[in-house]
């Protein structure tokens, strides 16, 4: 599966290279390659405990507490294990409420706006009237997507925050609560006895490190992106938008201002990317007592601190070249 990985992306990297941007072939190449930096920007990475951070249940030094110093953690652990939980429950719910505001946010901005746009200039004998295709194929529709998207990536860097933050609890549950409720320390290969619910989920049965479901790769990539679909889809919306205004000027058709439309694109794109950068930092930065598999389906790629976020941000810079090499023909003398 690793070699697999990586011939693909050696493929989808290098393939295109050569073919101009202004091409459908290109332009294609162009939104196929950013659906895959946003794959990996959208994927959970399995996080971990360092390694120091898990001698608590193997430690000599439990074996030397008394009965009543052992009682009294265990009603310790009880307690804050309560908290843990309560508090996953809590940010659970608070990220489905989040993932509600952003689609109803979202789809009444774009309705809302569109629908405005075009009654505005629908007036009775109103030579200025546009029909749906003129106005998404427009520096307003495009704008429009992009104050969208960052909208839509506001509520993901929420999202995202809060779902580390549990998984940071569900790791201290497994390594520290479960061992020291159940008396029996965290054996990931050991599955032959009763596993604790969080244990479960960080399991790997004969050395296998994508069982549990947050050490799987494929589920990291195909099941937590979902969480983003929307977001995704808007921007690459955006970006084919982006890329024909960019490529053929005299398609505006409104009345824009052809001085400031250009402008007001580069200031929206900016944003939009801007927003990018935020959201690849937050979902893959942790406190320095965790560590991400940073690169898909290499168990090696173990690093905590800024190794992670900084990572991320390639594609994230791939989003952003993309972006740039468009970016530059939108200020190039229009084509007549």
């Amino acid at each position: 599966m690793r070699h697999l990985w990586i011939v693909f992306w050696l493929i989808a990297t290098f393939l295109p290279v050569g073919v101009s941007i202004q091409s459908w072939t290109g332009r294609a190449f162009t939104v196929f390659r950013a659906g895959l930096a946003l794959l990996l920007i959208f994927s959970v990475r399995p996080l971990d405990l360092k390694p120091e951070f898990k001698r608590f249940a193997t430690d000599p030094a439990m074996e030397a507490l008394s009965v009543e110093e052992i009682k009294t953690i265990r009603a310790l652990a009880w307690k804050e294990n309560e908290k843990a939980i309560a508090e996953i429950a809590a940010r659970g719910a608070q990220e489905d409420t989040w993932f509600q505001y952003k689609f109803g946010l979202i789809g009444a901005l774009l309705v809302g706006v569109t629908y405005l746009k075009l009654r505005a200039t629908r007036g009775e004998g109103d030579k200025g009237a546009v029909t749906l295709k003129e106005f998404w194929y427009s520096p307003a529709s495009a704008t429009l997507l992009a104050v969208a998207c960052v909208a839509a990536l506001a509520c993901d860097i929420h999202v995202r925050s809060s779902s580390c933050v549990t998984n940071q609890l569900g790791l201290w549950i497994a390594h520290y609560a479960e061992p020291m409720l159940s008396g029996q320390p965290f054996v990931a290969d050991d599955v032959e006895r009763f596993v604790p619910w969080e244990q479960f989920l960080r399991s790997t049965p004969a050395g296998d490190r994508d069982a549990g479901m947050h050490n799987s790769e494929m589920w990291s990539l195909t099941f937590w992106p979902h969480f983003h679909y929307l977001t995704a889809m808007i921007y690459l919306l955006y970006a084919i938008i982006f890329q024909d205004l960019c490529l053929e000027r005299r398609r505006w058709n409104l009345d824009d201002d052809k001085k400031v439309a250009p402008l007001v694109l580069c200031i929206g794109s900016v944003f939009v990317h801007v927003g990018f950068f935020a959201l690849a930092w937050v979902a893959h930065a942790a406190p320095e007592a965790f560590e991400f598999r940073i690169v898909p389906f290499i168990a090696s790629s173990q690093a905590g601190g800024l190794a992670s976020p900084l990572f991320y941000l390639i594609p994230w810079a791939c989003l952003s070249w993309q972006q740039w090499k468009y970016l530059r023909l939108l200020f190039a003398s229009p084509r007549v």
